[in-house]
C-alpha cells in the first residue's frame, strides 16, 4: 500500500501479479464565502463505504469457510460502522455537521 495523497488517495498493490488498484476518498474543504461550511472538493468514497464492503466480503467468506474469527471480524466492523454513524448523528444534533467545528 502506498499513500498518494495523505488521507484521500491510496494505491493498493495486487497480491501476486503486477498492478494496483486505487482507493480514493471524497475530499471536503471550506469553499470561500460559505461561512465555514464544508463542500466536496473531489468525489470519492467514504469510510463507511469501505467498511460496508468489508462486512459484505466477510459474510461471503464466512459462507465459504466458516470460522469464529470471521464472526468476530464482522462484529467489530459493524461496531466501527455504528460508531461512525453515532459520530455523524451527534454532529448533526449539535448543528456542526459539515462545518470545521469540533
Amino acid at each position: 500500500m502506498e499513500v498518494l495523497e495523505d488521507g484521500y488517495v491510496y494505491e493498493l498493490y495486487h497480491q501476486e501479479n503486477p498492478g494496483a488498484e486505487y482507493l480514493k476518498f471524497f475530499h471536503r474543504g471550506i469553499v470561500p464565502n460559505q461561512d465555514g461550511i464544508f463542500e466536496i472538493i473531489s468525489e470519492g468514497i467514504s469510510n463507511e463505504d469501505v467498511i460496508e464492503v468489508l462486512i459484505h466480503r466477510m459474510h461471503f467468506l464466512q459462507k465459504q469457510l466458516p470460522c469464529k474469527e470471521n464472526t468476530k471480524v464482522i462484529s467489530k466492523l459493524t461496531e466501527c460502522l455504528d460508531l461512525l454513524d453515532e459520530r455523524t448523528k451527534d454532529r448533526q444534533d449539535r448543528g456542526v455537521w459539515g462545518k470545521l467545528l469540533p
